[in-house]
Order: structure tokens, then C-alpha cells, then sequence
């Protein structure tokens, strides 16, 4: 608890950096807040932040330092609001894995990947995790400018549920795959923007 980052290590200097297996609640910022390559940020229980819940990404320095290799498996976040209102964020971090996570009762995305002008999301496994989006996307892959974007990600098995698009895909995240995932009470279970991205196997209940 705290006026800013229960956890603030986002320096892409970091080099394996851990931050496992803790408890933040009522944050004034975002609740963990990491980045840099060999990066770990498993099991954490994140509750009420006023930002975004885990933030993955190096915003130290405009724009953002890209680095690769992390892994963000099994947290649990509920209740991030605020402008950064998204249970989970990478912003130009590629090679990493986001498995297992509970991700609900944000304001905005439950998962976003954004890649940046200084570097892309790419190689990035997005599995068995459930994620609830409330007044926008529970999944939402944002590419900006071409050469800026999500590329060679893997969706699957996932349990994705409110919103608008259950998955949106935006323009510029090309050649991801997204298969057998499941989504309910959305408006629209994928909205693809994007090129040469494979959706199959996945339904709406």
C-alpha cells in the first residue's frame, strides 16, 4: 500500500531481475511495476491499484527501451482502474511468456501488448490465462505505426470473457496465431486488424 508502485524496478538495466510471490494491495500507481531482459514476475497477488496492475516495459526513458526475455505466470490482479486501467502490460518487451494469470475487474483491458516505436512485442506465449475486459477488450494486441507492432504471438487456451472484442487485434500486429480459446459475453469474440494472423479452433459461449 503506498502513493506510488508497491513495486517500481523498471530500469531495462535490470538484468534477471525477481519479483515473485507478493502482495499488493491499494497502490497509488501501478501495483508492480518491472523491466529488463531475464526478467520473473510469477505469482503475484495484485489488488486495487490505481493504475495498471503488473506493468511490464521500461518507461525510464521516451520512448521506451525495448529488452527481451521475461516470464509473468500465474498473478492474480483484480480492480486496476485509473488511465492505465489494464490488469496486464508489455509495452515493447518481446521473448516472454504470460501464463496462467487471473486477470479481472479492470477498467480496460484485462492483457495489453503494446508495441512501440522503439521496439515491437514480439515471440510471446499467451496461455491458459483468464482475463476480463469491462468497458473495453479483455485481449488487446496494439501495434502502432508499421514496423511497431505484436508479431509471431501465440493466443491459445485461454478463457476470455466481457467487453466489447473479446481479442483485437489492431493494425500492424501481423502473423500471430490465436487458437482454442474461449469467449463469452462479448460483442464481437476477435476483431482482427492485423495480416497473415491465424485464428482458429476458438469459440463462443
Amino acid at each position: 500500500t503506498g502513493s506510488a508502485d508497491c513495486i517500481t524496478a523498471y530500469d531495462s538495466g535490470n538484468v534477471n531481475l525477481s519479483a515473485c510471490g507478493n502482495i499488493c494491495r491499494d497502490s497509488g500507481n501501478h501495483g508492480v511495476h518491472v523491466a529488463g531482459p531475464g526478467l520473473a514476475a510469477n505469482n503475484n497477488i495484485i489488488r486495487a491499484p490505481t493504475q495498471a496492475g503488473l506493468f511490464i516495459g521500461d518507461t525510464s526513458t521516451d520512448p521506451p527501451t525495448a529488452f527481451s526475455g521475461f516470464t509473468a505466470n500465474g498473478n492474480n490482479i483484480n480492480g486496476s482502474s485509473g488511465s492505465w486501467g489494464v490488469g496486464i502490460v508489455v509495452l515493447a518487451a518481446s521473448n516472454g511468456t504470460l501464463n496462467g494469470n487471473i486477470s479481472l475487474n479492470n477498467l480496460y483491458y484485462g492483457l495489453e501488448l503494446w508495441g512501440y516505436s522503439s521496439g515491437e512485442c514480439n515471440n510471446i506465449s499467451i496461455t491458459g490465462n483468464t482475463l476480463q475486459g469491462v468497458v473495453s477488450q479483455p485481449v488487446m494486441l496494439l501495434g502502432g505505426a508499421t514496423g511497431y507492432g505484436v508479431n509471431v504471438c501465440t493466443i491459445t487456451g485461454n478463457n476470455i470473457f466481457d467487453g466489447s472484442n473479446g481479442i483485437q487485434i489492431a493494425a500492424n500486429s501481423d502473423n500471430n496465431l490465436v487458437t482454442v480459446n474461449t469467449t463469452s459475453n462479448v460483442t464481437t469474440s476477435i476483431s482482427d486488424s492485423g495480416a497473415g494472423n491465424t485464428t482458429t479452433g476458438n469459440k463462443d459461449v
